[in-house]
């Protein structure tokens, strides 16, 4: 084996089993609140293209 194929996996491996359940919870956190502003002015626009007509 090529000395970077060994850096890589054993780069690769660390950073997977070390913290990736706690970017994925921080993924899902900002997932949602990006998805309730995005709702939020959906419904704002809604409402007032009801008030329009």
């Amino acid at each position: 084996m090529s000395r970077n194929k060994i850096y890589n996996e054993i780069a690769v491996d660390s950073f997977q089993l070390k913290g990736g359940g706690t970017v994925e919870y921080i993924l899902r956190f900002l997932m949602s609140v990006i998805s309730s502003i995005v709702n939020y002015y959906i419904h704002k626009w809604l409402d007032h293209r009801r008030k329009d007509s």
